[in-house]
């Protein structure tokens, strides 16, 4: 039997620098049932990452009437049988892995410490094989997805077991697999718009800083520490993720107020960003004149993002 999901290529997405192997994932799981719940639910993330202590998946995919569903799979015989009897459903299902175990990633991702969701949409038990959707930091070339979107990649139903059971046993010891499913519930709420989408960021920005500070003001424990400093994930984080919810208000609002409030903005988080990404190469610590100059300069930059942001929703009614 052979069944595949009708699950979009997502060539109009966004790319997997803006956000992670975890949230691109549930997105796309999300933007199964409607491309606007994959827009709004990147939107979320991203401003939770920047602005609150944590991202909270389950409330965001609540928003739109989607559940978040964890299956621990114990038994190693029960793994491939359980990933088909999701797509019988009609349901993507992500497994969840380590990095080191994605023998197609690129070498510097495999020396990740960090967890990988791979997002599986279809199979074919004649051929005993899974069709994964993977993206652009594998060493396969889609030119026509143009370094983004989420190719088809098939894999054989041996290596899904060894990669999901070696990341189990070796790094995350634990005696199960998880797979996690986004699934709808009729139960839930009114779909947030994107003007009030908007007006909670305005609420968030009013009484909360922005993880970029609190990086500021830790910087020199952490570089005292010799704590870990993941330069990829940190750019990804303050800078390339942004480019999310100013792209989704740019469309909704035909503006190019918004492109180029955007391109001030990031500005100013670059020449943070970039002093400290010099400042921990070269193992130097930031000064105290230094880190309350860029304390003021990151006040000044949220503080002119909740008054645009403001005047853009004022635009809306």
């Amino acid at each position: 039997m052979d069944k595949q999901l009708e699950l979009s290529l997502y060539k109009d997405g966004y790319h997997i620098e803006e956000t992670d192997c975890w949230h691109m994932p549930l997105a796309c799981t999300a933007g199964y049932y409607d491309f606007y719940y994959y827009q709004m639910f990147l939107f979320y993330t991203s401003i939770q990452i920047n602005w609150k202590e944590e991202v909270n998946d389950l409330e965001n995919l609540n928003r739109f009437g989607l559940d978040y569903i964890s299956c621990k799979v114990t038994e190693k015989s029960s793994l491939i049988p359980k990933i088909r009897e999701y797509i019988n459903r009609e349901v993507p299902v992500i497994l969840k892995v380590h990095y080191s175990t994605l023998f197609f990633a690129y070498e510097q991702y495999k020396r990740s410490n960090l967890e990988h969701g791979i997002l599986i949409a279809g199979y074919d038990d004649s051929r005993e094989i899974i069709q994964t959707r993977e993206w652009a930091h594998n060493y396969m070339n889609y030119p026509e997805l143009n370094g983004g979107g989420l190719p088809k990649l098939w894999l054989a139903d041996y290596v899904i077991e060894k990669m999901a059971w070696d990341s189990a046993e070796k790094f995350f010891h634990e005696p199960y697999v998880e797979l996690v499913s986004v699934e709808e519930n009729y139960e839930l709420v009114s779909i947030p718009t994107v003007r009030s989408a908007i007006e909670e960021w305005i609420c968030i920005l009013e009484g909360q800083n922005s993880n970029l500070e609190k990086v500021v003001n830790s910087f020199n424990q952490v570089l005292q520490k010799n704590l870990n400093f993941d330069m990829k994930r940190f750019i990804s984080t303050y800078i390339n993720s942004l480019h999310i919810p100013f792209d989704i208000i740019g469309k909704y609002t035909a503006t190019d107020e918004v492109k180029q409030f955007e391109q001030y903005y990031i500005s100013g988080r670059k020449q943070i960003v970039n002093v400290l990404i010099k400042l921990f190469i070269s193992k130097i610590e930031l000064s105290a004149e230094d880190m309350e100059m860029y304390q003021k300069q990151n006040l000044k930059l949220d503080s002119e993002l909740r008054s645009f942001l403001i005047k853009i929703n004022e635009q809306l009614d």
